[in-house]
């Protein structure tokens, strides 16, 4: 497993929210299933964008430990990517956002993240995952 990070888009006055996820052999493999099945769905359907399911695999924080601060300040605020994480990462003691409709869209292209803010109309959404390469895809399907 790999715990990755990443800045949210939109929210409004929401913008220092981040994104953790925990890349795991199993999601790897859910996206890949998603992936096919939208790569099939695009020959049928021209028009066809995606594919979009309820999935909350992503913690959003609405404030990172004091720890990660200066990390997080260098390398994720101008980043518009996801970013390996290099702290340990508990959920159970993360400042959490709290998020409804929390959904997985994946393309003919890529997968990424939308949610809404509890409570409210805003939307949030996560870059799209990278490309892993075949040697980090190995590592994460192999995982016990």
């Amino acid at each position: 497993m790999r715990v990755m990070i990443a800045p949210i888009y939109g929210g409004g006055n929401h913008s220092d929210l981040y994104a953790v996820l925990e890349v795991t052999g199993a999601l790897l493999t859910k996206l890949d299933d998603l992936h096919e099945r939208a790569l099939k769905l695009k020959q049928e359907v021209p028009g066809f964008y995606s594919v979009r399911v309820w999935e909350s695999s992503v913690y959003y924080l609405e404030s990172v430990p004091e720890a990660w601060v200066e990390w997080v300040e260098e390398w994720v605020d101008d980043s518009d990517t996801w970013l390996h994480l290099p702290f340990d990462f508990d959920p159970e003691v993360a400042n959490l956002c709290r998020t409804e409709i929390d959904t997985l869209v994946v393309s003919e292209v890529r997968g990424f993240w939308t949610a809404y803010l509890k409570h409210t109309s805003v939307e949030i959404e996560t870059p799209p995952l990278p490309d892993f390469t075949p040697t980090e895809r190995l590592a994460f399907l192999g995982e016990t």
